[in-house]
């Protein structure tokens, strides 16, 4: 009896570090599988993702030095945005090809102007969006925004910023400050000279 019984225990017990073995084995293929589970390597990973996620905001911030928002440009419906844009800057004396522009268009909700009056056939006119034009050279939209400020200066306006998305200008130190919102402001603020 005694001899069956221990018979019997050894065999349970080699079934069972058999099993524990198989299970042992399954573990380690699923941990193999599965690298993140390793706490070194998911540091790692987090690490890398970490960094890429800093290159890829220094990229967006480096695409945003070649760009140029024109503002106060009516807007029309199936307009062109890159024939717009490159009328506009050989306006103020820039030659520029469809070639120097990445991408050209009107960004934002289209709005109406507060306080407008109806038109004929019962709407508000829509105010204009922005025209942002993504340039292909840095030195091209630096060349176009001195141009903007050179045309200001001409004509003795001194002065010309931006703070908080609207833009400002004054005609020499310590005179008033005018902030342009509409194209119907520049006849107002600028009067006899021709901007």
């Amino acid at each position: 009896m005694t001899d069956k019984c221990s018979s019997c225990v050894s065999s349970t017990n080699t079934e069972l570090q058999n099993r524990l073995e198989v299970i042992k084995e399954r573990l380690s293929k699923l941990e193999n599988q599965h690298p993140l589970e390793n706490p070194i390597q998911s540091v790692d990973i987090n690490k890398t993702i970490e960094r890429l996620q800093i290159r890829l905001n220094k990229s967006k911030q480096e695409n945003l030095l070649n760009d140029v928002e024109i503002t106060c440009v009516f807007e029309e419906q199936g307009e062109n945005p890159t024939y717009t844009a490159i009328v506009l800057i050989k306006k103020i004396g820039i030659s520029i090809e469809e070639r120097d522009i990445v991408s050209a268009q009107r960004t934002g909700v289209q709005q109406k102007h507060p306080g407008s009056r109806e038109s004929g056939d019962g709407t508000a006119p829509s105010r204009p969006r922005p025209l942002v034009v993504r340039l292909t050279r840095k030195h091209l939209r630096d060349e176009i925004i001195r141009a903007a400020r050179t045309r200001l200066i001409k004509e003795n306006w001194r002065y010309i910023w931006t703070r908080g998305g609207r833009v400002y200008v004054r005609r020499e130190q310590g005179s008033r400050a005018h902030a342009i919102r509409t194209e119907s402001d520049l006849p107002k603020i600028f009067r006899n000279d021709h901007v």
